[in-house]
């Protein structure tokens, strides 16, 4: 119960929803930094754009987990969704 509570909590700071997606960000953050200046010298340009796609993706995604949880339930959820 008590982490279905911590869950359904929204997206206040203190929620799991929150410091799971801001620890995401940082590390979204720090992969970049990573592409950026590590392998910018050891992969070719291609590979490295790829690396800059999916660290975009990660970042966006991180994102999500933070603002997602604060929007409200849909109207119009059946008794049986869970909501």
């Amino acid at each position: 119960k008590k982490i279905a509570a911590m869950v359904r909590g929204g997206g206040s700071p203190g929620s799991v929803w929150w410091q799971v997606g801001a620890s995401s960000g940082a590390l979204a953050v720090i992969l970049g930094a990573f592409g950026a200046h590590a392998l910018k010298a050891k992969v070719d340009p291609q590979m490295l754009e790829v690396w800059e796609t999916a660290n975009r993706y990660h970042f966006f995604h991180s994102l999500a987990m933070m603002l997602v949880p604060m929007a409200p339930a849909p109207k119009s959820a059946s008794p049986r969704s869970g909501w």
